[in-house]
């Protein structure tokens, strides 16, 4: 509908086309999604440059596809671009979480896990800063963290984050 109101390189497809592609990755379509993914990419890069904001969010959706698709570079290079535009404008944000959140993703799937501690520890951190303590972000993430502790055998720090993740969750 977006296309045919606006034509095909409208910023407003690009939008639709990002969700799109998360949409299509959630689903495990994975090569529909990058597909999406990086069209939205070029329009946005087109429109408004390579470090815009919306940029990237692109780059955290590209980022997710990369990890489903077990190409671990491209998802660690697109979440670390995602921290770089963000930061630069706008460092106190839930996109800043969500891109930080998402890198320790791509590492915990590399069972790289002191890595993947680290930055749970950030976007843990700047989504209390956020939201405050009872919200789901926030309970994911501690949930997330509460796994990766497990992996590395701090269980006496793991367990009682994933009790609360568990009873948030109830």
């Amino acid at each position: 509908v977006s296309e045919q109101l606006y034509g095909p390189n409208h910023i407003t497809v690009a939008y639709g086309l990002i969700g799109l592609a998360n949409f299509y990755q959630l689903e495990g379509k994975f090569d529909l999604a990058k597909t999406k993914a990086d069209k939205a990419a070029e329009m946005i890069e087109k429109s408004h440059g390579p470090d815009h904001p919306h940029m990237a969010e692109v780059l955290i959706v590209q980022s997710m596809i990369d990890r489903g698709l077990g190409k671990f570079q491209a998802a660690e290079d697109a979440a670390k671009g995602a921290i770089n535009i963000i930061n630069t404008s706008n460092p106190q944000s839930e996109s800043l979480s969500d891109a930080i959140d998402q890198l320790a993703a791509v590492y915990t799937a590399q069972h790289r896990f002191l890595e993947a501690k680290s930055y749970y520890e950030q976007s843990l951190s700047l989504r209390e800063k956020l939201f405050g303590p009872k919200n789901l972000k926030v309970v994911l993430t501690k949930g997330n963290l509460a796994c990766i502790y497990n992996e590395l055998g701090q269980f006496d720090i793991a367990e009682p984050l994933l009790k609360e993740t568990v009873s948030f969750l109830e």
